[in-house]
């Protein structure tokens, strides 16, 4: 549809770029919380010892 319509070069590629980052947006927000979590649980895991199981809670 965007091929038959008449819309310049610059606006053809904007468009594609647009549908790009809102179709990409989900996945980056996914990864970002990912991302957050594992840093999280490293931080926690590393302030904790291991050997002491009353650390542990």
């Amino acid at each position: 549809m965007l091929a038959l319509s008449d819309v310049s070069t610059f606006g053809y590629y904007a468009y594609i770029a647009l549908y790009v980052v809102f179709f990409m947006l989900d996945d980056l927000i996914i990864f970002g919380l990912a991302a957050f979590a594992v840093q999280a649980f490293v931080h926690t895991a590393t302030r904790c010892s291991a050997g002491s199981p009353a650390a542990w809670s």
